[in-house]
């Protein structure tokens, strides 16, 4: 088998020393390097979030409507919750913190009211039964 003079002359190329292969490279680690970078910008610039949930996780009715007593009065203020057809109760509520950081007094202004609000009631008395 003969070989021609153009391809003695024509040196074999190692495909690592190309310039597509080395732009290649370049291409393939600036997005790794993008890709991790944008994922630590988005972890750095995330907030965590205090979170405060009501949950009510008892109610009894002390007064049952539906069967009344004809000798048991209860008042309230002067006013007879069986004759007025009121309602009373008594609400187990569980408020918690579920956010990712402590609430602490510099993050809230003590002048403003928070909590919860019951439009159709009244709350006689708030105990706390465990912190």
């Amino acid at each position: 088998m003969s070989v021609s003079p153009v391809d003695e002359e024509r040196p074999r190329r190692n495909p690592l020393r190309t310039l597509n292969f080395w732009l290649a490279v370049i291409a393939i680690a600036s997005l790794i390097v993008g890709s991790l970078g944008a994922g630590l910008a988005y972890l750095a610039l995330q907030q965590p979030d205090p979170e405060v949930a009501f949950e009510t996780i008892g109610e009894t009715n002390v007064l049952d409507l539906r069967r009344p007593l004809q000798d048991l009065d209860i008042l309230f203020r002067g006013q007879n919750v069986q004759e007025q057809n009121l309602h009373l109760r008594i609400l187990t509520i569980n408020v918690a913190n579920i956010g990712d950081v402590d609430i602490l007094p510099a993050h809230y202004d003590h002048n403003d009211d928070w909590g919860m609000k019951f439009s159709d009631g009244e709350v006689i008395e708030v105990r706390q039964i465990y912190a």
